[in-house]
């Protein structure tokens, strides 16, 4: 069961609530030395998507090394651009050095293209040229291959 006062700032993270609740949630849970970052990943019910832009907002400001251990289930974030707080990761991703994120890429990638997920495989690719990544810095040729017909 989570820490009830946990479990009442992420609630309080949701846009319903007036803006200084939400930014002091988000102040407190950054502050938060020892918080399960897991919780803040896409967390559902009972918070829903109402909370996920201002757990992005935690997230970011928690900033790299911090977020190391959950950089491969950030990407899920990506799966569409239009979820609250998509725009905050992929910020927080490109703080975090190149060669840290780079089989977390191809792996996403992969599981991209075993769902046959386009939108993902867009942003993936939108985020990687930003990054400025290179196709032959990728281990995988079917990686390489998919993201230059995603283009």
């Amino acid at each position: 069961m989570l820490n009830e006062n946990i479990n009442k700032l992420l609630l309080q993270l949701s846009w319903n609530n007036p803006k200084e609740i939400q930014e002091k949630a988000v102040n407190e849970l950054v502050e938060m030395e020892d918080l399960d970052l897991t919780l803040l990943l896409l967390p559902l019910e009972p918070f829903g998507k109402c909370c996920w832009e201002n757990a992005a907002k935690v997230l970011y400001r928690k900033e790299y090394p911090k977020v190391k251990d959950i950089i491969p289930q950030l990407f899920e974030w990506l799966q569409f651009m239009n979820w609250p707080g998509a725009y905050i990761i992929v910020e927080l991703l490109k703080t975090i050095p190149k060669h840290i994120l780079m089989l977390s890429i191809e792996s996403t990638v992969k599981v991209a293209i075993s769902e046959e997920d386009e939108d993902w495989l867009l942003s993936l690719n939108e985020l990687i040229n930003e990054m400025k990544i290179n196709p032959s810095e990728f281990e995988s040729n079917e990686v390489v291959c998919i993201l230059s017909e995603t283009k």
